[in-house]
């Protein structure tokens, strides 16, 4: 009798297998990749103070730099996005890594605001598109069943490479200058790029839903199943949506367009509410009468829950519909602020308490929207997706330092300012409930007997152990 080839729905497959050690190396890598982009993101608001010192300039006239970064990062976000759904996810990041590294590490020789504004948005390029596209991997990589809690701790990462980044900092602007916190940020992403060229491969989603990469697919499933068998002719691919054409114009078709319009609506009143904190907290607690030292202690135990909540929040969101979860997560955070508006400037205890709540729901909350984004879009827009959301995040960054600025400038009081800043949470969270009603357009893969192969000519004993009968 004539044998047919066999075919193996990759996407399926990945979500009924067990997590291997080749998987795990694969989030350590973009966790690696998360925490120099999170140090970079950082660094320029690490060495402000210091350069306004050294250059004899006001802190206004920085205000360019910190605005040309975020819109790098915006237009690298959108841009790596596209690009990446084109010719994949490992090449985009490499390309990012080595963009931000060499003008990071290229901004430590500027001698002028200029000079430094021009380097801090190219540089931003690189940042903004390497995040959308790590995040885009590890979803890819991870089963659905616990896709949440890997996709959380691997952004963590952020986190951790902006609150470890702030101790580096500090002792190397006093031991060397500020010059030597760009050229640390020039070095590290240079080290993750030889991590990703050694350790990161290609989304195997990516390459599936190309078509042509039969022997790169089967190579990694060799990796991730020791001792599976795969017959001559085994074809590889996936029943998700493809692109036929334009990535952006399909994150609008059927009712994507709604669930895109609240993404973007999401992530722009998070970043917002996000730079709102990172930027103006440390001096709002500082205006409340503590120490400046006590204002970067409970700072820094802001971005220590984020990174904490990501932890819990992950196998949350696994057991729940995400959407509901994020929208719940955003609500309790603007309930937080304007508990510290309310009470915590009373007690530095309180505060301290506060403060690390606040790290768990704000911070935690933006981390929440990127598994949702994840999660509505196919593997042929994902990064398309991630990267238009964080597009729209990196403005909501931008309002989000000028607003914090403006609520100064209205001398309303701290608990005032603290409670206008929760107000863009509430309607977040209202978004995220609208969002958790909506449907995608894509209709989940069938699964036939608890096989990944197609029944006709194959059977699966087990995703972990594949037996293919002839």
């Amino acid at each position: 009798m004539e044998r047919r080839d066999k075919f193996l729905d990759v996407a399926l497959y990945i979500d009924e297998m067990r997590v291997s050690r080749r998987q795990i190396l694969i989030y350590f890598v973009c966790a690696f990749v998360a925490m120099a982009d999170g140090f970079d993101a950082q660094a320029i608001g690490y060495v402000g103070p210091a350069i306004v010192q050294g250059w004899g300039i006001t802190r206004a006239a920085l205000g360019p730099v910190f605005v040309a970064g975020l819109m790098g990062m915006a237009l690298g976000g959108m841009l790596c996005g596209m690009m990446a759904d084109r010719v994949g996810r490992r090449p985009v990041v490499i390309f990012s890594c080595l963009l931000f590294s060499v003008l990071t590490f290229a901004a430590s020789f500027s001698n002028t605001v200029q000079t430094l504004t021009v380097l801090r948005f190219l540089a931003g390029l690189g940042i903004g598109g390497a995040m959308p596209n790590v995040v885009a991997l590890t979803a890819e990589y991870a089963p659905k069943r616990v896709r949440a809690t890997i996709l959380m701790l691997m952004y963590s990462g952020f986190s951790l490479g902006a609150a470890l980044g702030g101790f580096l900092s500090a002792w190397l602007i006093g031991a060397y200058g500020w010059k030597s916190v760009l050229l640390f940020g020039g070095i590290l992403p240079a080290i993750v790029t030889v991590t990703v060229l050694l350790w990161l491969p290609e989304s195997i989603r990516f390459m599936a839903a190309k078509g042509n990469r039969t022997v790169q697919i089967k190579a990694l499933l060799d990796k991730f199943t020791p001792g599976s068998e795969l017959p001559v002719g085994t074809t590889f691919g996936s029943s998700e949506l493809q692109v036929s054409h334009s990535p952006v114009a399909q994150l609008f078709e059927s009712k994507r367009a709604v669930q895109t319009l609240l993404l973007w609506t999401i992530y722009f009143l998070c970043f917002l509410v996000l730079y709102l904190l990172s930027n103006w907290l440390p001096v709002m607690i500082h205006d409340a009468g503590s120490t400046v030292g006590q204002a970067v202690f409970i700072t820094a135990l802001y971005q220590v829950g984020g990174t904490l909540g990501s932890i819990v929040l992950g196998r949350v969101m696994d057991k729940s519909r995400p959407a509901s979860v994020m929208a719940l997560v955003m609500g309790t955070g603007g309930l937080v602020v304007c508990l510290i508006g309310a009470f915590g400037i009373q007690s530095q205890i309180l505060l301290s308490v506060l403060a690390g709540a606040a790290g768990v729901t704000v911070i935690g909350g933006v981390i929440c929207s990127h598994y949702v984004a994840a999660d509505t879009y196919p593997t042929a827009l994902r990064a398309t997706g991630l990267g238009w959301a964080f597009g729209a995040g990196r403005f909501g960054g931008i309002v989000g330092s000028l607003y914090g600025g403006a609520l100064f400038s209205m001398h309303l009081g701290l608990s005032n300012m603290l409670y206008a800043s929760a107000v863009p949470l509430f309607v977040a969270a209202i978004a995220g409930l609208c969002l958790s009603r909506t449907r995608g357009p894509d209709m989940p893969t069938r699964r036939i007997d608890g096989a990944a192969f197609d029944q006709s000519d194959a059977t699966i004993a087990s995703p972990d152990h594949l037996r293919i009968k002839p």
